[in-house]
């Protein structure tokens, strides 16, 4: 990933998702912005015991990342695989619904989904066009939530799967995220079993890899492999630039991935 660091919020780009006109993605770290305490400086998340005008001013300023002056659209992340439509910008403090994805049709509404070692992702559909968001930890990964975004993609937006380009955030990695037998199986069986995704190495219990997970069923619901790409960053081992839950506990922040349409192409 790139690193903006000319951007008013210290924030990381694709590349790829960079050759795509008429769109902007982002995905805020830790720097800049108006936290204090262990919420420094940049948090997103209203839910975390953090000041409340702080965040909303986090926010706005994440929003000019991808659409000026227009509030990011939001949910209730409830870690699971419903989706919500956002066809205007989002209400400051007001979550859409309960739901774990986001997408648009519409210019100039930008999309927020927040994360502490869940993996955030960013998919663009240069076609039609139309954006879209995703949280997926361990349980919305277990319920496919790579599948189900495509799928919600061609539901709402009609889009052609091998047209849409991914890209799959900074998340807790396979080095750090120890989980037990029932998590690896969940996951891994949602995934196809590939390899690369359950790591036992490590000692008694396995490791996972949400983002291989991730990668596995982007491509199964039809993605070509070129049109994905990765951060391979861990939250954990990465805390100058992002927040783990994993590893810092309660009270921390919360990053952020965004994506806004900015003209039809």
């Amino acid at each position: 990933m790139r690193v903006d660091r000319d951007a008013r919020l210290v924030c990381l780009r694709f590349p790829l998702l960079e050759t795509v006109p008429g769109v902007r993605h982002a995905v805020t770290t830790r720097l800049g912005g108006h936290s204090s305490g262990p919420y420094a400086a940049a948090n997103l998340g209203l839910a975390v015991g953090d000041e409340h005008e702080a965040v909303l001013a986090n926010r706005e300023l994440a929003a000019t990342l991808v659409a000026p002056g227009a509030h990011p659209a939001t949910v209730k992340q409830v870690h699971g695989v419903a989706a919500a439509l956002a066809e205007a910008p989002g209400v400051p403090g007001v979550p859409l619904c309960e739901a774990d994805m986001l997408v648009t049709r519409r210019p100039g509404v930008p999309l927020l989904v927040q994360a502490a070692d869940c993996v955030p992702i960013v998919l663009i559909d240069p076609e039609t066009p139309a954006a879209a968001v995703v949280h997926a930890g361990w349980c919305g990964t277990a319920a496919g939530a790579g599948r189900e975004a495509v799928a919600t993609l061609q539901r709402l937006c009609g889009s052609r799967p091998n047209r849409l380009l991914a890209g799959v955030g900074p998340a807790i990695g396979v080095c750090c995220y120890e989980v037990g037998d029932d998590v690896a199986d969940a996951v891994a069986a949602a995934s196809g079993g590939a390899t690369g995704i359950v790591d036992r190495s490590h000692g008694e219990r396995p490791h996972l890899s949400l983002e291989a997970a991730l990668r596995r069923q982007l491509l199964a619901a039809g993605l070509p492999d070129s049109r994905i790409v990765t951060a391979g960053l861990c939250t954990a081992c990465r805390l100058d630039l992002f927040y783990s839950h994993r590893r810092e506990g309660t009270p921390t922040g919360r990053f952020g991935a965004l994506v806004a349409l900015t003209a039809t192409p």
